[in-house]
């Protein structure tokens, strides 16, 4: 099965990270042997599901500071747990893909809250050379994005360069006549190994690092030796019919996003695109359906 193949490769990450640690107290650590991979991904289109002021992550059983617009899992609520999730329905693309995504909504000077045209969460083998790319596990949760994320958080125009920098803006742009505003959110892609979730739920995971040891949160080389497990990275893009969104805010009142994940796929699904796409081979599945 899946999951047993992919204990070891997790057991011997801990405890090359270890071991670095013990011998050099360097932050960076290489590769385990043999376990380098290429670039591969695979994509989930999930439509806008339900608004609600709920955060299952943040304050379970409670009203949320704040409105969220909800993708994928359509029963998502403050008092969600694992199992009823996994018994939820889900607006993506692959009905595999129960898992929960969420962001503040986004508010028009008026004070009305615009609805998404879409979603779409790339997952990603990064950083490439390091490492097998693990699933994330059942229940998995985290955070990223908010203010002072910038470039992790920005914002572009639909039809512009995803990847490039100079597209890149960290307030909501004008994007001319015609034009529609794009949310992006880079999460951490190098996980603790060992927790499914912490206090401040971003702790157990972290942003990779570059060759120098800087941190790089789109394209890293290595991870972390405290953070020493690949997952996948996910790249969390939402669309808004909105050309000039300079007077918009969103609802928490910031203007760079933060974003949640809570990983309630099937499993087995998720270890499938992830075996499929993410492994050593690294392919692009341009559309994970069916």
């Amino acid at each position: 099965m899946k999951p047993m193949r992919r204990r070891p490769v997790q057991v011997l990450v801990l405890a090359a990270a270890s071991l670095a640690l013990a011998l050099t107290g360097c932050a960076v650590i290489p590769p385990p042997s043999g376990e380098s991979t290429s670039l591969g991904s695979f994509r989930v289109e999930c439509e806008f599901s339900h608004r609600a002021q709920v955060d299952p992550i943040v304050s379970f059983g409670r009203t949320s500071m704040h409105v969220h617009d909800f993708f994928g899992n359509t029963s998502t609520a403050a008092t969600s747990t694992y199992d009823s999730m996994r018994r939820g329905g889900t607006t993506c693309s692959d009905p595999g893909d129960r898992a929960a995504y969420w962001a503040p909504s986004l508010v028009a000077p008026g004070g009305r809250f615009v609805t998404p045209e879409i979603a779409v969460f790339y997952y990603r083998n990064r950083p490439v050379e390091y490492s097998e790319t693990v699933p994330f596990p059942p229940d998995f949760r985290m955070i990223a994005g908010g203010k002072n994320a910038y470039p992790h958080a920005y914002w572009t125009c639909d039809g512009e360069s995803d990847t490039g920098y100079e597209s890149r803006r960290a307030t909501i742009p004008n994007c001319g006549p015609g034009g529609k505003i794009k949310l992006h959110v880079f999460f951490p892609s190098c996980w603790d190994g060992k927790r499914l979730d912490s206090p401040d739920h971003r702790s157990h995971v972290a942003y990779g690092l570059d060759d120098d040891g800087g941190v790089e949160g789109t394209d890293p080389d290595v991870c972390p030796a405290s953070h020493p497990v690949k997952i996948p990275q996910l790249d969390f893009r939402v669309q808004y019919d909105v050309s000039d969104g300079r007077a918009y805010r969103l609802s928490d009142g910031e203007v760079l996003p933060h974003v949640d994940f809570w990983n309630t796929w099937h499993q087995p699904r998720l270890e499938h695109w992830v075996d499929r796409c993410l492994g050593h081979r690294g392919i692009s599945c341009k559309l994970a359906t069916g």
